[in-house]
């Protein structure tokens, strides 16, 4: 069903944080603001990935890995034009 969905695409089950309408059901958080430092660590990790100096200011919702990719390859792209 997540897949279906859209989410959990790759993902396993036990390596998810499930949420209802008002709870996490499967885990314990470790820090209050988990989501938000998860996100900012995917983000930097793949920004690392293009070797290159980026400064910015990105504001996302409901989005995972396969936008992160999407964004590195557009600034990606504007590196390769510029240096053109």
């Amino acid at each position: 069903m997540l897949d279906r969905m859209g989410l959990a695409g790759g993902g396993r089950l036990h390596n998810l944080i499930l949420l209802d309408n008002e709870k996490i059901v499967n885990t314990e958080l470790r820090f209050p603001d988990e989501f938000v430092r998860h996100k900012i660590l995917d983000l930097v990790g793949d920004f690392y990935l293009l070797n290159r100096p980026v400064r910015g200011r990105v504001t996302a919702h409901l989005t995972g890995h396969t936008e992160n990719i999407a964004l590195l390859k557009k600034i990606q792209e504007a590196v390769l034009e510029k240096n053109r």
